[in-house]
């Protein structure tokens, strides 16, 4: 597991996230969570549009991290 960035992230102000289930939906582009506490901080990020500093596991980082490089994701 992996700490998410000291400062934490947001939803850039263009992006859209949603979410069905364990399906969620980034401007778009479909991505599952299996993971129910992925599954929590993915739904916390759609419903806030932001998260603070936390520790997730490798594969949400990865997932996360490429959302920032997408520009979907900003750091606080």
């Amino acid at each position: 597991q992996a700490l998410l960035l000291e400062s934490g992230v947001a939803l850039d102000l263009r992006t859209q996230m949603l979410f069905l289930e364990r399906q969620f939906f980034v401007n778009g582009e479909a991505f599952s969570c299996g993971d129910s506490v992925d599954w929590s901080i993915l739904v916390e990020l759609a419903d806030k549009r932001e998260l603070g500093p936390q520790t997730v596991s490798a594969y949400l980082l990865d997932q996360l991290y490429e959302w920032y490089q997408c520009g979907y994701l900003q750091c606080n």
